[in-house]
């Protein structure tokens, strides 16, 4: 690899987000101002510089790749058929399908009411509101009394959305109603 790819490559390694085109040319741009001998590059360039790199992961089959998703960022992730065997060791573990169904619910009414979530999801939902909080997927901002439960910029970075009319969308083109958000009993979602 040559050091623009090592670059972009580092730099998404680093960072626990994706990343857009334009935090990718800041950083090679700083790199251009403390380095002369670097060619500088266009934003164009960094896309097809991208796709090199991942060339080059599948020529040497490495266990990641880089990904784009559909709000323009791209991510370094572990193929999927890698991850498995290596899970254990992530900073973080998938959500539980019971907090999985919360994290639904809260997106599909974002904002809603915390009492409201638990009043549909049962009980269980307080510690699944209190791990969506610190893993950063919802945010709580107390109203008087009332915690109100919003999604965050980190949810829709995760699950590649650009904003949360797209996440809307989604949910109306799934035909998803609120019932079917069943509570903590062991219920399904239903379909």
């Amino acid at each position: 690899m040559d050091e623009l790819e090592s670059i972009i490559l580092s730099a998404l390694f680093v960072s626990q987000e994706a990343l857009s085109i334009n935090e990718i040319y800041r950083v090679l741009n700083k790199k251009y101002i403390l380095d002369k001998k670097m060619k500088k590059i266009s934003k164009e360039g960094i896309v097809k510089t991208i796709d090199e790199i991942n060339k080059k992961i599948k020529e040497y089959n490495l266990p990641f790749e880089i990904k784009k998703l559909p709000n323009e960022k791209y991510d370094l992730t572990i193929q999927s058929k890698y991850f498995r065997y290596v899970e254990d060791l992530a900073p973080y573990k998938e959500f539980s399908r019971a907090t999985l169904q919360t994290l639904a619910l809260i997106a599909y009414k974002s904002p809603i009411k915390q009492k409201d979530v638990i009043e549909i999801r049962g009980y269980r939902a307080h510690e699944q509101i209190k791990e969506l909080i610190e893993r950063g997927f919802v945010k709580a901002e107390k109203t008087g009394n009332v915690k109100i439960l919003k999604i965050t910029k980190k949810f829709l970075d995760y699950f590649g959305l650009k904003n949360e009319k797209e996440l809307k969308e989604f949910f109306e083109s799934k035909a998803i109603k609120e019932e079917d958000f069943g509570d903590n009993s062991g219920r399904e979602i239903r379909n």
